[in-house]
């Protein structure tokens, strides 16, 4: 039994996934509980700043997944318009171009952090007593910021060259080590400086290992220089910044509003924001598991024209991410201030209205998503126009409720987008390329797990 849960990818995805949100349960008592307030605010606070490197990817991560799958399988052809000439590139050919550019993303990134990341950061530590460790935390953060990138864009590769079981375990055992010496260092009072410097160095070492990993799957890949391509550069231009602009759209807003209360709000409020924006993004990526281990199977079925099996099959998990999410929003809004009292967290929760709002503005976001990946299976990328103007509406709306409405502005400014722009424009699509009314499945999926929800608003 537990050698075929060890070499199912589907089941090791599950635990790699489980592995951090159960790390993020045992992790966060201990920080709640042993660390001031404002320390608490600064943790948190770099921890979005590590979520936001990752937008800086800028959806090249996707790229490298789907290149490095056509490249190993016989090669990647690109038709080469100023010779008109067919160039078929090998595996090791895109990994050459791969080390180049990723050397050029990681400094950038590296500056980035650097300039704006410490004006984010600076008014935060200036508020506390004692600023000396957690300046020496930045200069980490800074120096190892582009093992992030660096470790995405290996692991994308990895999965597309069929790494994807040899990936997780890894990444199940790094997780693990990681949990377990943060538990250690709290345990032992340890402040956040061995906090950061524990989680980075786990970053550079899966990024290192990761590369090690693509070496073993694919031998011809070792002793490979960086060489720039233009013709491979202006290929995969045009495909990456579409699906950049969704992910900064939609995933970067998360992290700005975090980097907007920073500058304001008291560390206390800050600290209860924060944390809420962890618990509920864990409850979203815990729901869309469902679904999203099967798409290698649903788009076998869209590629061979099984849309009615499709179809059936894929609403099917949609109504089991949806329950999930409303229904791990409902235990968290109830059970919080409840958990945070017993184990004396110095951080509280917000109010359960607060809560619900939130929940319900990640919920729309959750159904425009689900509708527009269901939408990609064809191959046509259009989150750049469905993420683009819901971005922006939702931070037009930030910049006019932050102050007067705080947290529960920033909710309503999510809420709003998604239902004025993200869901209708998702469903549209959705509905015009399979030819069915989309509107009127979603209303009977969406309702019981918006029932749920509201019940945190009574």
């Amino acid at each position: 039994m537990l050698k075929y849960v060890w070499r199912s990818s589907v089941i090791v995805s599950w635990l790699s996934l489980g592995i951090r949100i159960v790390g993020i349960i045992l992790i966060l008592p201990f920080i709640l509980s042993r660390l001031n307030i404002n320390s608490i605010a600064i943790w948190q606070l770099f921890g979005s700043v590590n979520a936001f490197i990752l937008v800086l990817d800028f959806g090249f991560s996707q790229t490298w997944l789907r290149l490095s799958s056509y490249s190993s399988v016989g090669g990647l052809k690109i038709l080469n318009k100023a010779t008109n000439t067919q160039m078929v590139y090998s595996f090791r050919d895109l990994f050459a171009f791969h080390q180049s550019l990723n050397r050029r993303i990681s400094l950038f990134v590296v500056l980035f952090v650097a300039v704006f990341g410490t004006c984010v950061v600076y008014e935060p530590i200036m508020r506390m007593t004692s600023t000396v460790d957690v300046w020496l935390s930045w200069l980490v953060m800074v120096l190892t910021s582009w093992s992030i990138i660096s470790g995405a864009s290996y692991a994308a590769i990895l999965q597309g060259v069929g790494g994807v079981l040899l990936l997780r375990r890894w990444e199940v055992l790094f997780n693990l080590l990681q949990i377990i010496i943060s538990i250690f260092i709290l345990v032992s009072d340890g402040g956040v400086f061995l906090l950061i410097i524990n989680q980075q160095i786990w970053l550079i070492v899966a990024a290192i290992f990761y590369r090690s990993l693509i070496h073993r799957v694919m031998p011809d890949s070792k002793g490979v220089k960086s060489q720039w391509n233009s013709d491979l550069w202006f290929y995969i231009w045009p495909q990456t910044w579409r699906t950049g602009v969704g992910v900064l759209s939609s995933q970067g807003v998360y992290q700005i509003s975090g980097f907007i209360y920073s500058q304001t709000a008291h560390p206390s409020i800050l600290a209860a924001y924060l944390l809420a924006m962890r618990f509920v993004q864990a409850v979203s990526q815990f729901s869309q598991v469902p679904l999203y281990v099967k798409l290698p199977e649903f788009t076998k079925m869209y590629a061979v024209g099984n849309f009615d099996k499709l179809l059936r099959e894929y609403n099917i998990m949609a109504r089991y991410s949806y329950l999930i999410f409303s229904a791990l929003s409902l235990i968290v809004g109830v059970y919080a201030d409840l958990i945070l009292g017993l184990i004396g967290s110095n951080a509280a929760f917000m109010s359960k209205f607060e809560w619900g709002l939130l929940c319900m503005a990640f919920f729309a976001d959750r159904v425009g998503a689900t509708h527009l990946q269901l939408y990609t299976l064809s191959n046509n990328v259009v989150w750049h126009k469905a993420n683009g103007l819901a971005g922006l509406i939702a931070i037009t709306l930030i910049f006019f409720l932050n102050e007067k409405m705080s947290t529960a502005g920033f909710a309503i400014s999510l809420l709003a987008s998604s239902l004025i722009w993200y869901v209708p424009y998702s469903i549209l699509k959705n509905s015009r390329l399979y030819n069915r009314s989309a509107f009127k499945y979603e209303l009977t999926a969406s309702v019981p797990a918006i029932l749920i929800i509201s019940l945190l608003m009574w």
